[in-house]
This record gives structure tokens, C-alpha cells and sequence, in this order.
């Protein structure tokens, strides 16, 4: 039976892509619904080219009039639904779901106080009302087809978003885009972004590329509908961006995005289920104050992108999306000089998510027993991890032993090692074999049954692993084997 579903969408842009997982769930639930889309002007134009969308209606009750009137004569004129369902919280939203004639009606609410990433809470709302049990997937923004598909240019094409809606807090600054994008003209063609409110901006970037002889670059802020827009990041190779819409259009078509964080809480408005997502912040005691403007003074004022440079957004490219076409022998090379590391020095490597459960103090406590000199560990994940992780190393006193840094390729390491206690199938893994590393992993890990059997450790405190790599480390001949062998079966694997 065909369900006829009215939902009120969220009114900004970001929150309107971040409720799309949660929309498939209502879909996979009835899968020939037919949806009333309502909402602002901007975040229904997402769902224009949805296949279960028939009529989308923008909120003009705020134009002219009494708002609740014009909403109640809204409902009544709108017709009868099977189920409506509103993904905002305020009083205007009860007000409409009460004159909205629905058998079943559904409003927005946040059901647990535990930290979590917003797409989570929009489908934990759905499932608390249908009472189903679904895990959000990807976003999903549907494009027009008459899109035409990337294009092999001559050069790639870099967007920079130097805008944010919410308030100047959320706003890196444009100088320091303009270095980001001088950097890379090179290798990428520059598009500016922006709203109609933040060309003056916009126009301060293309100021500072033209006095630099930067000529390969368009300026978009202000001239673009949404449709324009998603057109224009789905084509994009590289985006550098704030927190705002655009970061999560981004994230809908897995674009190779650096998202810079200030005020806002990453964990919840991050970008989802990204690949290539790129995370810069830094971290100070006033964080997240999710405030519009810095309301701090002198030198503590709007720290949390002030202390954000242009080689901090650089080395993460570099790290992250350049290193895809480079070498891994350059990559290394590079890495060494930059730190002023002996050029025969291996490279070991921990790198993980979750810094407990995958065992960053373990690896530190395999770092210090091994008697060989010649390598570099390196511990790379967010801050707050690499902040645990220093002061156990400081504890074990293994600190000079190794480098923090928040990005770095699995593609540079010579071994990486996992001693995880988690066991699904270990992503990483399966990384750096393709990337020829040597991978330690325990065996009571998944990814264990495609490691070599001389790196598969015996349980994650497999006491052995200092012994095996103090042997590679001194033996080049049966290192390169492994790296090789790790290389070949990785590639099978893809394949």
C-alpha cells in the first residue's frame, strides 16, 4: 500500500543533508511512499530529483501576515497524510503537526543526552517512531541528470568555502585561504564559494591570488542557486572548507574534503561516513562554546582559528590526498628530511580511531622494549587521542621515541602495528598491505587471516612483537619479502 508522508525538513542547509539517512530509512521502511517535502527555500531544493518525492513545498508563512495563521490555513489546505513527521524541535513546528491532518504524527526529539553525531540522532528519532532498527548509511543527494559527469581537464579543480552562516566563530580566515590556494594553483584550478552574504570575503581571496599572478581561478561566491552549487562540488577533485552546507554536500559525493573546526562540537557535525575527510583543529580550554562571535578579547580572542595556519591545512594534503599519486619512496624521503631523520631510518607506525580499544599503550610498550635504533614511531590520530597517548608515553618513557602527529599516511610506514582487541576486520590493515607495510595484528582480529604469519600476533599482548620487529629491523632482506608478499596479496584482494 502506497503511504502518503508529509515531513518538515530541517531549515539550514547542513542539517538538511545530514537528515537524508534518516529520510531512506522512512523510504526502506515503505518503499513506495510518496513524500510532501516542506521546508526553506534553500534545503528543499535538495530534494528536487528524489524519485519518492512528489510535491515540495517552501515555507512562506514568515513572509507576510500572522505566522500561525498562515500555518494552520497551511495544513488545511495541504491534504490528508498517513504519517507526517517534523525534523525540527521549536514551538511553530508543534503548532503545524497539530492542524496537519495525519493519522500518525511524528516531532523531533533528541532521545538520550550521550555525545553523538547528528545523522545519528535524526535516524534515532525515526526508529524510536516507527519502531524499527536501521543504522544511518551514507548522506544522499540526488542529482539532476542532466549533470554531466567529472571531466578529465588538464587540471584538477580545488574549491575554497571561506564562508559559514552560523557567525564570523565558525569563519577561518580569508588570507589564509588564499596561501592554501597560491600553494596548490599549480597542481588545481581555484573556485571560490560563498553565499550572497559573503562575497566581500570571496573578493579578498581573488584580490590576494590575482596580486600573486594567480589567474586560474573563478569566483562563485554570490552567484550560484543550490542547484548550481551541488553541481559545482560534485566536480571538485579537493575542497577546503568550515564547518557549514557545503562541507556536507562534500561528504554526500566522498570528495577529498579538509573541514576546519572551531567553536562547534566535530563529534557531532562532522563530515559522515567521508573517506577522505580531513579533520583540522586545535584545541584549547574554551572549546566548543558554540558561539556565533569569539566573545574573548586581545589574545585569547578566536584562538581556535587564529592558531589554524596555512601549512597546518598543506601538510594535511599533502599527507592525505597528493600522497595518492607519489611515490611511497618520495613520501618517505620527504618525511625525513622534514623532521631531520636519518634517511635509513624505518618508519613505525600506530594509527587508529579509537586509541584504547586498538591499543595505542600497547604499542608504546612494544616501542620501548626494542633494542634496534633504527627507526621512527609514530602515533597519528585526533588530538584528544594523541593527548592520551603522550602522557602514557611520558609514563613509559618512550616520548622521545616517537612523533604525534594528528595526519600522517599509512602510505610512508615501513610496519604498521595494531594490537587491537577489537575484532572486526581491521580497515587499516588491508591499507597499509596495499601500500607494501609489514602489518602486526593479533590474531583474534579478522584481518588476522590475511597478515603474514610471522607479523600475526598471538592476542594483542602477544609479548613477541618487540622480538619480530627488532628482526626485521636488522634483517632488509626478509623486511622487503614481507612488504612485497603484503603488496601482491593486497592487490589480489581488490581485485
Amino acid at each position: 500500500m502506497t503511504k502518503k508522508i508529509f515531513i518538515e525538513i530541517p531549515t539550514w542547509l547542513s542539517d538538511a543533508v545530514m537528515v537524508t539517512p534518516a529520510i531512506e530509512n522512512i523510504i526502506n521502511t515503505y518503499p513506495k511512499c510518496r513524500l510532501t517535502i516542506f521546508g526553506s527555500n534553500v534545503s528543499t531544493s535538495l530534494f528536487k530529483n528524489h524519485p519518492n518525492v512528489k510535491k515540495i513545498i517552501i515555507d512562506t508563512s514568515k513572509n507576510s501576515g500572522n505566522r500561525y495563521l498562515n500555518l494552520r490555513d497551511f495544513a488545511k489546505s495541504v491534504g490528508k497524510f498517513d504519517m507526517a513527521f517534523s525534523f525540527r524541535k521549536n514551538f511553530t513546528t508543534a503548532f503545524l503537526l497539530w492542524f496537519i491532518d495525519a493519522k500518525n504524527k511524528f516531532k523531533y526529539k533528541r532521545y538520550d543526552k550521550r555525545q553523538k553525531h547528528q545523522v545519528v540522532r535524526y535516524n534515532d528519532f525515526v526508529n524510536k517512531s516507527l519502531s524499527i532498527t536501521t543504522y544511518p548509511n551514507d548522506l544522499k543527494v540526488y542529482l539532476n541528470q542532466n549533470i554531466k559527469n567529472k571531466t578529465n581537464s588538464a587540471k584538477l579543480k580545488l574549491g575554497i568555502n571561506p564562508g559559514a552562516a552560523y557567525g564570523s566563530a565558525k569563519r577561518w580566515y580569508p588570507e589564509k585561504f588564499a596561501k592554501v590556494a597560491i600553494e596548490l594553483s599549480k597542481e588545481y584550478d581555484i573556485i571560490i564559494f560563498g553565499g550572497s552574504n559573503e562575497t566581500k570575503m570571496a573578493k579578498d581571496i581573488a584580490k590576494i591570488l590575482k596580486k600573486s599572478n594567480v589567474k586560474n581561478y573563478t569566483n562563485l561566491a554570490g552567484k550560484t542557486n543550490i542547484d548550481q552549487l551541488i553541481e559545482n562540488i560534485y566536480k571538485l577533485d579537493l575542497f577546503i572548507t568550515n564547518d557549514n552546507g557545503p562541507m556536507h554536500l562534500a561528504a554526500s559525493f566522498k570528495i577529498p574534503t579538509v573541514c576546519i573546526f572551531g567553536p562547534t562540537k566535530y563529534q557531532e557535525t562532522s563530515q559522515w561516513n567521508n573517506p577522505q575527510s580531513m579533520l583540522i583543529k586545535k584545541e584549547f580550554k574554551c572549546m566548543p562554546c558554540m558561539k556565533r562571535e569569539c566573545p574573548l578579547e586581545d589574545k585569547e580572542n578566536h584562538q581556535c582559528m587564529k592558531s589554524i595556519t596555512a601549512n597546518d591545512i598543506l601538510d594535511t594534503i599533502y599527507y592525505n590526498v597528493q600522497a595518492l599519486d607519489m611515490s611511497k619512496k618520495k613520501l618517505q624521503k620527504d618525511f625525513l628530511s622534514k623532521y631531520n631523520i636519518d634517511k635509513k631510518t624505518k618508519i613505525i607506525l600506530f594509527k587508529a580511531n579509537n586509541f584504547r580499544q586498538n591499543g595505542a599503550v600497547r604499542f608504546l610498550r612494544i616501542i620501548s622494549n626494542l633494542n634496534e635504533t633504527n627507526f621512527q614511531a609514530v602515533i597519528s590520530g585526533d588530538s584528544n587521542s594523541i593527548k592520551f597517548a603522550l602522557n602514557w608515553a611520558k609514563e613509559i618513557g618512550v616520548e622521545n621515541k616517537i612523533l604525534f602527529l594528528e595526519n600522517f599516511a599509512i602510505k610512508i610506514c615501513d610496519i604498521f602495528v595494531l594490537p587491537t582487541t577489537n575484532k572486526k576486520f581491521a580497515n587499516n590493515v588491508l591499507k597499509a598491505m596495499k601500500e607494501r607495510c609489514v602489518v602486526f595484528v593479533p590474531n583474534t582480529n579478522e584481518a588476522s587471516t590475511i597478515v603474514d604469519v610471522f607479523a600475526t600476533m598471538q592476542g594483542a599482548n602477544d609479548p613477541n612483537t618487540s622480538y619480530k620487529i627488532d628482526a626485521l629491523l636488522s634483517n632488509k632482506n626478509h623486511l622487503r619479502h614481507i612488504k612485497k608478499e603484503n603488496q601482491e596479496k593486497a592487490q589480489y584482494i581488490n581485485n
